[in-house]
């Protein structure tokens, strides 16, 4: 019915979007997780024949490392150089001295990789299955950039082709770990997320769109070129088409975008409203009421209101209302306000705000897409969508 009313077309794409709207599911950066799971997924049902091509695409595709063939030679033992240099006496003498401080060595070994996280035990097990000694292991992984990082699984993936006995089984086991699939959607996340930069050029958003639409294609392209284990990487690549196509649907009507950012130490999730017919809009009817809604990691979810009045007038008039979840937050936007204040009257704007608790939430289909009032009188105001 609403799809009928505002003029959407009726299909199944349309009303599965409508659905994942109204219940909160809807957001891009759920989109690319799925994406994360869908290649994490790809990998796991990977053969031992198949698996460092997948890798290969996987490490090319998100990371941007392709990693280059890399030529196995056995560690030198210097241990045993020495040995062979000894003479008779030297080396009988020696026995017992070289055991104790061997049992002594291994048990340090033991604390050593009982100290690490549990990322980094899984490495040293993995490079020691490769053929190298324990100590050498502890060394290589405390050289290795940390989980964060989006250089560790390229280096890992090196340092294991590298091995004495690698084979692709350790990748293999490599990729059952679920801290993998931690660094590989964190680096989506990173990558296919909006910059200030980006935001603030003309026609940034669309580039953004364009851009992920043709990164999210390629991985899977280079994926179906190596391996037949691409079913659910297929359909979440497909749902993130399907929210971008909704979201243009939207906008023929009303001026809607989702707005997953990455600013300053902190991801965010942002969703920008414009509760202003585009007819209405376009003629510079009435006033134009917008809702910024934005999930923060330290602030939480904060919502915006911002009503642009006075068209007619020689100046305009912008007032903004910010509503949180907590006093905490009231509390650093009042005291951080004028310097936006600042920037509106230098845009030659009249300025007013106000700080309050959030209430209750909006219904995307009941307040946005049916609405037939402006924003300040729809009783039922507010988004929590969840990051």
């Amino acid at each position: 019915v609403a799809m009928n009313k505002i003029g959407l077309p009726i299909n199944e794409t349309n009303t599965s979007q409508i659905t994942q709207y109204e219940s909160y599911h809807h957001q891009i950066k759920e989109n690319i997780e799925q994406i994360a799971k869908g290649t994490f997924e790809t990998l796991q049902l990977s053969t031992e024949q198949d698996i460092e091509v997948v890798a290969k695409v996987v490490l090319k595709e998100i990371f941007g490392n392709e990693p280059k063939d890399v030529t196995r030679e056995a560690p030198v033992n210097v241990q045993e150089m020495a040995t062979l240099k000894e003479v008779p006496q030297q080396k009988e003498a020696s026995n017992l001295t070289k055991a104790l401080e061997v049992g002594e060595n291994v048990a340090e070994t033991k604390e050593e990789v009982a100290l690490l996280d549990r990322p980094k035990q899984d490495m040293v097990s993995l490079l020691k299955q490769g053929g190298y000694e324990e100590k050498e292991c502890i060394q290589i992984v405390k050289a290795l950039p940390s989980v964060e990082e989006n250089t560790l699984l390229p280096e890992l993936v090196k340092q294991l082709k590298k091995a004495p006995e690698y084979k692709p089984t350790l990748l293999k086991e490599l990729f059952t770990k679920e801290w993998v699939l931690d660094n590989i959607k964190n680096e989506l996340q990173s990558k296919w997320s909006l910059t200030p930069k980006q935001l603030e050029r003309e026609g940034g958003v669309k580039e953004y769109y364009e851009s992920i639409l043709e990164a999210s294609n390629r991985l899977l392209e280079e994926m179906n070129q190596v391996t037949k284990q691409t079913e659910v990487l297929s359909k979440n690549t497909t749902q993130l088409k399907d929210n971008i196509d909704f979201m243009n649907s939207v906008n023929q009507l009303f001026a809607y975008t989702q707005l997953p950012m990455k600013l300053q130490n902190q991801e965010a999730h942002g969703e920008l409203y414009v509760f202003t017919n585009k007819k209405r809009l376009s003629k510079r009817e009435g006033n134009i009421n917008i809702l910024l809604h934005l999930d923060m990691e330290r602030l939480g979810p904060i919502d915006i209101y911002v009503t642009m009045a006075g068209f007619e007038q020689a100046k305009q008039t912008i007032s903004t209302k910010f509503c949180v979840n907590d006093e905490e937050s009231m509390a650093l936007i009042e005291k951080n306000i004028e310097k936006l204040q600042e920037k509106i009257e230098e845009k030659g704007f009249h300025f007013s705000n106000q700080v309050e608790l959030r209430e209750e939430e909006v219904d995307f289909v009941e307040d946005f897409l049916l609405q037939e009032e402006p924003v300040s009188n729809v009783k039922r105001y507010t988004f929590d969508v969840r990051m």
